[in-house]
């Protein structure tokens, strides 16, 4: 009798339904879209490029990050469990964020591809404060006046500043260069457009749209010259000592 009960008792047993559950998000560097570009001590740099109709694979920041946009497009921010927030992209816009972000992207553009650079900070960065970018909700903006961009051979647009770092787009004019580097601090530099560094009176290197350079400590000044007719933009990301 007993055994008969155990049978009937077992039969009656259903599985119970499984939640499904979230996917994982897997850490930037892993995520095939980001090629590595530059890394050291302070930074690690990722060229990120999406066809029209691509998605990034979920992802996580482990750390604070800046990134910046090189081509004009139209992209869908995707956070698990929220509704998806449409962007539309500039190229020269500066961004930030703290860590802990985990997200997608989707490129919903036309053009040939939607480029973008994503900077690690390896060190937290604390607070932050705007300056033309409005990277700290609730905060004003503190823009300098632009007018003076008609005057000068370059114009410094400072986007925002926290406690270890200051992110500013440089605005040089057609065929005039702007000096970079400075000794007591260390510099990331990002080109937006097309541009030429230079040391001294030699031509050291070209430098594409989305290319870096590193200036460290003791490194020496450089100049950043745009040979072409147009206005061209670059990127400082300057580290405090």
């Amino acid at each position: 009798m007993q055994t008969k009960y155990a049978l009937l008792f077992l039969a009656g047993m259903v599985p119970l339904p499984v939640a499904p559950q979230a996917p994982s998000a897997m850490p930037l560097e892993k995520e095939p879209h980001h090629q590595l570009l530059f890394r050291n001590q302070d930074v690690i740099v990722f060229r990120v490029k999406l066809m029209p109709g691509d998605t990034l694979l979920l992802h996580r920041h482990d750390h604070d990050e800046a990134s910046m946009t090189m081509s004009n497009g139209t992209t869908v921010a995707i956070y698990p469990g929220q509704p998806p927030v449409q962007q539309k992209d500039v190229s020269g816009t500066v961004r930030f964020h703290y860590a802990g972000v985990v997200h997608q992207i989707k490129n919903t553009g036309d053009r040939p591809y939607y480029l973008h650079e994503s900077i690690s900070l390896l060190r937290p960065q604390g607070k932050v404060r705007n300056f033309c970018s409005a990277v700290a909700e609730g905060q004003p903006l503190n823009c300098p006046d632009p007018s003076a961009r008609n005057s000068t051979p370059f114009f410094n647009e400072p986007q925002y500043e926290t406690e270890q770092m200051r992110a500013t787009v440089v605005h040089v004019g057609p065929h005039q260069s702007a000096p970079i580097g400075e000794s007591d601090r260390e510099d990331l530099i990002v080109a937006v457009d097309k541009v030429v560094a230079t040391s001294g009176s030699s031509r050291t290197k070209d430098v594409s749209p989305g290319d870096c350079l590193w200036l460290g400590h003791g490194a020496k000044a450089q100049v950043i010259k745009n040979d072409s007719a147009e206005e061209a933009r670059f990127v400082i990301f300057a580290f405090k000592p």
